[in-house]
């Protein structure tokens, strides 16, 4: 029986409700009982936060063959500084995660972040942004980048920079700005000793982007966009000279399509031009996002993407990823949040017979102390099917942790 997307909203609009799409949804909402309020120092205020959790991993290097499980531990401090003015902002953000794990010594790592954010409120609706972020990390093991006989993750850095202009006139206003990154990747150390040299891993990533919007009407807005980006590696992988240019074009709707559900969906086409061998990619743009409010005490979240993803995959130019997921959020008391959601990626590897489905699910709830602290507990089940063998991996994690803030 084929159902009618009329039919479909008609019972949305029927549905009995608390709230309309105007308000917050469940996670983004106020709770000034629990909020923290952060500590004043003249214009700005400051928000520290510290995480501590332990989890238990079943299958820590994400394999189908040496399935190792072990238990790790977390300690994360937070630094946020927001101005607390009127008009412009300014926040300062800075961020340690170490990663302890009680068997598996050599998966221990730490990662850390600094970065700013800024806007300039020029006129009334006219603004100029620009942020500049550093993130020292590491490679995730589930990455298909990450080498088999790895002994540690990878590190890597991502120095980050961003600027943009926006002017929203009310019915019509356009947004343009511009990029950078610039990746860099250490030896890989292997398992019998010995490193993988990433120097041809190390890259620059440049952008240009812009979208104009005009209101059709009240809770209809038409939007067109464009990127464009060029990347540019230090050294060729295994001979190929990976480097690229690349753009993308879409048209798309914001919508509300009754006070329950808004969303936001586009089309258009993409394309990657590479200047080796490797295979260019092109084809459909495409992605919606989708926010349906039941009730004051629900909201769920449907979106799906296709996105071209950098890989090192031999003979491969890039991931072609098609992404679903779907989630709930659930305030079941006041002081109890619910969490859970779905997730599917099909992955083509262009240029590469490898094509790579990885399915995912998670369930977090999440308990409001007071204003100061917050319990967590979580679960997460991720499974991957790969066309290539010894590939495949099955991984369930069970975690708690313990949110301080000021």
């Amino acid at each position: 029986m084929k159902i009618s997307p009329y039919a479909i909203a008609a019972f949305l609009a029927a549905w009995p409700s608390l709230v309309s799409a105007d308000e917050m949804g469940v996670m983004e909402r106020a709770r000034p009982d629990y909020d923290a309020k952060g500590l004043p120092l003249g214009g700005f205020r400051l928000y520290p936060t510290l995480d501590l959790g332990v989890a238990g991993d079943t299958n820590v290097y994400r394999t189908d063959t040496d399935k190792s499980g072990d238990a790790y531990f977390t300690i994360a401090p937070n630094l946020d500084l927001k101005s607390d003015w009127s008009n412009n902002l300014v926040e300062v953000t800075a961020a340690v995660a170490h990663y302890r794990y009680a068997d598996n010594e050599k998966e221990s790592h730490t990662d850390w972040n600094v970065g700013g954010h800024g806007r300039l409120d020029i006129l009334r609706g006219t603004t100029l942004d620009g942020e500049v972020d550093y993130v020292s990390a590491h490679e995730p093991r589930y990455s298909p980048d990450q080498p088999g006989n790895a002994a540690e993750p990878t590190h890597f850095s991502d120095l980050h920079a961003e600027t943009s202009f926006t002017h929203d006139a009310g019915q019509l206003g356009f947004t343009f700005g511009a990029a950078f990154d610039r990746f860099d990747y250490d030896p890989t150390p292997l398992v019998g000793g010995g490193l993988l040299n990433n120097n041809d891993r190390d890259e620059n990533k440049y952008s240009l982007k812009g979208r104009a919007f005009f209101e059709l009407s009240e809770g209809y807005v038409f939007f067109v966009r464009g990127t464009y980006n060029s990347r540019a590696y230090d050294l060729r992988l295994s001979g190929d000279n990976r480097n690229s240019h690349g753009y993308s074009m879409d048209g798309g709707l914001e919508f509300r399509l009754t006070d329950l559900v808004r969303g936001e969906a586009y089309a258009g086409y993409a394309e990657q031009d590479f200047h080796g061998p490797l295979p260019n990619v092109s084809g459909i743009d495409f992605g919606a996002k989708l926010t349906w409010y039941p009730d004051a005490l629900y909201t769920v979240h449907l979106s799906a993407e296709r996105r071209f993803t950098d890989t090192t995959i031999f003979g491969a130019s890039v991931s072609d990823d098609r992404i679903v997921s779907l989630g709930v959020d659930y305030e079941l008391l006041r002081d109890l949040i619910l969490q859970g959601g779905v997730s599917y990626t099909d992955s083509r590897f262009a240029g590469a017979l490898r094509n790579d489905t990885v399915w995912g699910a998670s369930l977090r709830g999440e308990y409001l102390i007071n204003r100061n602290m917050r319990a967590t507990l979580g679960y997460e089940f991720s499974n991957r099917a790969s066309s290539v063998p010894f590939q495949d991996f099955r991984d369930h994690t069970i975690s708690a942790s313990l949110k301080l803030a000021l």
